[in-house]
Order: C-alpha cells, then structure tokens, then sequence
C-alpha cells in the first residue's frame, strides 16, 4: 500500500506512480504530506488517483501565494486601471506578503488559513478593508483555478465573509445648498468644479476629466466621456461602468458660469510660458490634470468656513439625487443623471432618506379616489 508513516513528524504521506516522464525517463511520481492519520491520507490518495485516471488531476503547485500574486497574476490583469493596480500592490505587500500570509503555498492554501487570516485582519482594518483584501484573494485564487494552479478555491468556502459596509450618506437641503453656493462663487478655480457635482451628480473623476469638447454650450448638454484617476496623474478616456457613460442637461447659470471660466482658462493660456493644453475644464494654471487633492482641499477649506453640515465631496452627488427625488423627479430621470445601470440602484440607495415620499403617495391615493 503506497501510504506510509514518516516516524519523525508522527504524520502519513501517500505515494503513487503516473508514468514516465517523456524527457529524462524516470518515473513520474505523485506525493502529498501531513496527514494526521492512515485513513485521511489513504482517501485523499484515492480522490487524487481517481482524478488523474478522469483528466481531473492538478500537479500540487509549490508556489508561495505572494510570488504568485506579484509575479504571476498582477501581471496578467491587464484589465485593472494604474490606480487598481497600485491599490492592490498595497493590500499584497502591506497584508498579505508582510503579515506572512503570502509564505503559504497555494497548493496547500485551505479555506481555515484564509479564515484565520480573515480574522487577524479585523483586529486593525475597517470591515471594508478587509472586504477588499478578501475579494483580491478570491479573485487571484479563481484565477488560478483557471490556470490550474490550483484544483479549487478555498476562498469561496469560508464562513462569516467581509460584508461591505455603506458609508452613511449625508446630505444638504435646498438652504444648505445656496448658502454654500452663495459663499464660493469666484473664490477659487475650484468653485465652479464644487457647483458643478452639486447641479449634475458628476462624480469628482468626472468633473476633473471634464473636457471643453464634451460641453454642448448650444444645447445646454455635458457628455460624460473621460474621468481623471484617482492619483490625478491621467485622464482615462472610459468611465466607471457603461451606464456612467452618459449626457447631462445644465441650467443657464451653470452655462453661464462654464463661459466666464472658459474665458480665464484662455488668458492663463496666452500668458503663461509653459502652458499645456490639455483640453480640461478643471487644470492647474499651467493647464495640467487638477490632483483631487487640490480639490478636496479647496472643498474643505469652504467648509470650514460656512455654517453648514460638514460633508464628504461625494455627498455633493447624493445631494443632487435627494433634492430631485424629494422635489418629485421621476427616479427613472435622477438614475440616468447619476449614469446607474437601474433605477433600482437609484431607489435602493435613497429611498431610506425620503421617509415623507410614502406619506405623499397615501396623500395622492386618497385625493385621486375620495
């Protein structure tokens, strides 16, 4: 019987032939380790001849978790954008290659090592955090599940998985709103960027990869065509998702403002020598990509000074959809302003904020039959 006790560790290891090898010869052999008992590894050599006579057989891959994600899938994901990819290398060096995860090699990665690792993670990161780190490695793992690296994904089997949790949504009413409005105007190369999120629901990609040939000034449209990185180091010509490809309708005082503004980003053109036109509605006064840093940091500094809840930048567009939902826009209309793939994703994201709305439609039910 090919199972055999190996008296210095006290555990079992099983040993079975598959031929010879085409190039040297010798016999091809299938070994595996660290069984507790006869039986266990008995079984488990059974399973793995049983799968090698059906086709079904993966080579036990002695490749460390780390080396892979670094060396192996990162690479091949051609997909990720650069701001992705930087993100991620954070999670694989700072989580998984310095905590001493990544030593673990894939073939012996089990779904109690990623529970385990789960669990060390919630001890000093936020539940989103961990969420994303546990989706990079359920997704490496199925990647290389496809490269038969691995049979299975032992990420898919644990208990209790990282749940994203909704940041809590605040938003301004219509006061709110004008008083900060009123308090910006002209103040910075920003404020016009800052109305627009709040009169459009752009995203802040969105508004700073804004160019001048997506405004249609006679139609009073913006196209939504290119959003800036997350790093402001490029402009990407493609959008978050397909549906966030798509053309907003602005008011004349928006229009208005966007014509004086073209107006100062000409006269920065003529007088500064090093000038770079990229097009951008939003740049720095050499005509440079706007980091969102800079953003944030004007956004801010508004605040600080104004009386007004303080918010985050991206509660500019949750603004914009409440104010339009609780004014009586049809949600079809608010979701195709934010570009959501549905409406449904619209209604599950904002219906909580708008209790009055069913107390508006028993008010309507009871007017159109009494």
């Amino acid at each position: 019987m090919p199972v055999y006790k190996d008296e210095k560790l006290k555990t079992y290891f099983y040993v079975f032939y598959t031929g010879k090898d085409l190039i040297t010869g010798k016999p091809k052999r299938v070994k595996k380790r660290g069984f507790a008992t006869e039986k266990e590894a008995n079984k488990a050599m059974i399973k793995a001849m049983n799968d090698f006579n059906e086709g079904d057989y993966i080579e036990p891959s002695k490749k460390k978790l780390g080396d892979y994600l670094v060396n192996v899938w990162l690479p091949l994901r051609k997909d990720l954008g650069r701001a992705t990819v930087i993100v991620y290398e954070g999670y694989i060096k700072n989580q998984i290659i310095n905590s001493g995860f990544g030593e673990n090699q894939l073939s012996k990665l089990t779904s109690n090592h990623i529970q385990a690792f789960i669990i060390l993670l919630r001890k000093t990161l936020s539940e989103n955090t961990v969420k994303r780190v546990y989706s990079l490695l359920r997704s490496s793992l199925q990647d290389a599940v496809t490269m038969k690296l691995i049979k299975e994904n032992p990420a898919t089997t644990i208990v209790g998985k990282p749940k994203y949790e909704q940041p809590e949504i605040q938003v301004w009413n219509k006061d709110e709103c004008r008083i900060f409005l009123d308090s910006i105007i002209g103040r910075s190369r920003y404020s016009l960027a800052i109305r627009l999120a709040l009169f459009t629901g752009m995203r802040q990609g969105e508004v700073l990869g804004l160019r001048w040939k997506a405004i249609d000034f006679d139609n009073k449209m913006i196209s939504i065509t290119h959003t800036a990185s997350h790093d402001g180091k490029e402009i990407r010509s493609k959008t978050k998702t397909k549906s966030s490809r798509r053309s907003i309708p602005i008011d004349e005082e928006t229009l208005k403002e966007l014509v004086r503004h073209r107006k100062l980003i000409n006269e920065e053109r003529k007088t500064v020598p090093d000038y770079q036109d990229n097009d951008l509605v939003f740049c720095t006064s050499t005509g440079r990509i706007c980091t969102p840093r800079n953003l944030m940091r004007a956004f801010y500094d508004f605040l600080k000074e104004n009386k007004v809840p303080k918010i985050r930048f991206h509660d500019l567009r949750h603004t914009h959809a409440t104010l339009l939902l609780r004014s009586g826009i049809n949600p079809k209309i608010v979701s195709e302003r934010l570009g959501h793939s549905s409406v449904k994703i619209t209604l599950d994201t904002y219906s909580h904020m708008l209790p009055d709305i069913q107390e508006k439609a028993v008010e309507s039910m009871n007017l159109l039959l009494n």
